[in-house]
Parts: structure tokens; sequence; C-alpha cells
């Protein structure tokens, strides 16, 4: 049986999420990010583009992935209402600063 190289990069993904919440005391809830992904249409929440799991490179401008809001290292929580769909560059920029977002919570 072949292991799927996405699904293990994802497992990767959400376990250093978990890891870093733990660290931190935050709360943390349980939900896969394509959830995120779908209530988000695949559009990056902080300038728009449209982002896909496709790109094969990680490093790649218009790649998924999952933003927290108000970032774990500042007391946010890993859960579905403080996350949203972020295109790498966009992540990368916002990194830890936690600026402009928070009132973009969901729920």
């Amino acid at each position: 049986v072949k292991n799927n190289p996405e699904k293990t990069r994802a497992s990767t993904r959400k376990a250093n999420h978990v890891r870093r919440a733990r660290l931190k005391h935050a709360t943390i809830e349980d939900f896969n990010p394509s959830e995120v992904f779908k209530r988000d249409g695949y559009v990056c929440q902080l300038c728009g583009c449209k982002t896909s799991l496709r790109y094969k490179s990680q490093y790649h401008p218009k790649r998924t992935e999952l933003d927290h809001i108000i970032p774990i290292s500042l007391g946010g929580e890993h859960s579905l209402r403080n996350t949203q769909c972020a295109c790498h560059r966009c992540n990368i920029e916002k990194n830890n600063t936690g600026t402009g977002d928070q009132l973009r919570l969901f729920g």
C-alpha cells in the first residue's frame, strides 16, 4: 500500500499546529484544514487571490495555507474560528504580527 505524500504532508502540518498550540497552552480544536479552505472558497482572505493545493512546490506564492488570524504565538487558539485560507506569500508576509485581522474572527 502506497502512502499518499499530500496526506502525509497534511498530517505533519496539522501535528505541527497542534504541537505549537500545546506549547503555548492554547485552545486546540480538532478540525481538518480543508474545512477552512472550502469555507473560504480557496481564496486568500488577505489579498483575495485564488489559491490551490495543486502546486507541487511548498514555496509557490499561491499555494493554499492555513493562517491563524491571531497567531498562536500571540495567544490565539487553534480553531476554525481563528483560522482562514491564505496564500503562501501573504502568510509569510503576515508572519506572526497579528495586525489588522482580529475583526475577521469567524463564529
